[in-house]
């Protein structure tokens, strides 16, 4: 929803081939690339399914403290740059299926402050489910993804600060992707496919209900995001802030505009009403019972003018483009002219390049203060018309052919244009064939 409250912390965790809990890890050896040590090691990465040889990346991020950690082979947490804070595992950690619900870290700032992370209601889990027609993957395996700050404890004064979370579990299409599939040989396509898959994600998400403390609590109130639809997922309404005799001192109102895209719908995106609507935080109102109400106010660039999710007018940062593509398969790489007349929508390619004047809609464009004064946010765009953003192509090689007649003078041409990422070396192999006799062939 383009925007996020931060009222306590979290610990998320970017998984790398399997979690760092269900997967014994290899350990890269020392050693030359042609040792014996190094043979096994790469024999058994390559032989055995199950092993990780990669640990998973953890972001903490708390009062004002952020930073990155991994857990090493001895399942000890190590930051990335260290920073001096003190970061334990618990050994809940490597039982999702604690019943206690005890949390899973415990972070130790520099004051000797601790903050615990996980609990009851503070771990979100998801796994996804890849979907094409007449075809579906099994779901992958369900991930703890984030752990939310549950209690900051101060050793010295005993002081504590609890943090109480419900959850809600919902099931939505996250993500689309088109593979392209063809066999091609001497300028005609022998066969070809394009798959249209689908991700569906299962997520269990955690709201912050309310935070209690030896002055007072807050409570946070929740709405269903679309009520019409069987979506279970939530946006915040409002803050309330009372002291010990509950009495209400503050009072925080969050107000939101929808906005349903129309334009450039395709299989993907139809059948979901929830995938043509965004909601847009437009108004914060702050108020205690006695003075004015202070109220913030937000506007975007063009909301309304943004397509339903997921639709094929991307560029290939994934930034709204305004092109009217049928696909996802860009016009920047080398397919054969066959091949996109015969098997992509309308026989076309996609536009998949930036276009400065789409790329900024549904950006935030200015906040009013309650004094009335504003700022106002202008963007340059990510790329100009000098950049051309270079594509790896999934294919290793490909074929130039060119006819002649033996009468003719060889004056026939083909040509292809390479795009690449990285500075390599090009081969090119040139065979001369004669009435089905091959009598030549060149190295370059």
């Amino acid at each position: 929803m383009g925007w996020a409250l931060n009222a306590g912390g979290v610990i998320t965790r970017q998984v790398f081939d399997y979690e760092d809990t269900t997967a014994g890890r290899l350990q890269m050896p020392n050693a030359t690339s042609n040792s014996n040590e190094m043979t096994t090691f790469l024999y058994e990465t390559s032989s055995s399914p199950q092993v990780d040889t990669q640990p998973d990346i953890y972001t903490y991020n708390f009062n004002g403290v952020s930073g990155k950690f991994y857990i090493d082979n001895t399942m000890k947490p190590v930051e990335i740059e260290p920073t001096g804070i003190k970061i334990t595992l618990n050994s809940s950690f490597f039982d999702s299926s604690d019943p206690n619900g005890s949390p899973k870290f415990i972070i130790t700032d520099l004051n000797g402050i601790q903050y615990f992370f996980g609990g009851i209601n503070a771990v979100e889990t998801s796994f996804n489910r890849k979907i094409a027609v007449g075809y579906q993957e099994p779901p992958s395996v369900e991930v703890e993804n984030s752990w939310y700050l549950t209690k900051i404890f101060n050793p010295v004064t005993s002081d504590v600060i609890n943090f109480t979370y419900d959850s809600s579990l919902a099931t939505y299409f996250s993500g689309n992707e088109q593979n392209l599939d063809y066999t091609y040989s001497s300028s005609f396509l022998i066969s070809g496919k394009l798959t249209n898959y689908k991700y569906r994600t299962t997520s269990k998400e955690s709201l912050l209900r309310e935070i209690t403390s030896k002055v007072g609590r807050m409570v946070f109130t929740y709405v269903k995001r679309f009520p019409e639809d069987n979506f279970p997922f939530s946006k915040l309404s409002e803050i309330n802030y009372y002291d010990l005799s509950s009495n209400l001192i503050k009072k925080v109102q969050f107000d939101y505009t929808n906005y349903e895209g129309t334009s450039f719908i395709n299989d993907y995106n139809s059948s979901e009403s929830y995938l043509k609507k965004r909601y847009f935080l437009t108004k914060i109102t702050e108020s205690n019972g006695t003075a004015i109400p202070a109220t913030h106010q937000f506007e975007y660039y063009f909301p309304e003018k943004l397509p339903v999710r997921f639709s094929f007018c991307q560029d290939t940062y994934g930034l709204f483009n305004g092109k009217s593509n049928t696909n996802l398969i860009s016009d920047e790489g080398i397919i054969p002219y066959s091949v996109s007349k015969n098997i992509l929508p309308e026989g076309k390619l996609a536009n998949r390049r930036p276009d400065k004047n789409f790329g900024y809609y549904g950006l935030l464009k200015k906040i009013e203060y309650p004094t009335k004064g504003t700022t106002t946010i202008e963007y340059e765009p990510h790329v100009d018309g000098k950049i051309n953003v270079p594509i790896d192509l999934i294919n290793s090689h490909f074929i130039l052919d060119v006819f002649t007649d033996s009468e003719e003078l060889f004056n026939n041409s083909n040509s292809a244009q390479i795009h690449s990422s990285i500075k390599q070396t090009v081969k090119i192999r040139a065979d001369l064939i004669v009435t089905g006799k091959q009598i030549g062939r060149a190295h370059v």
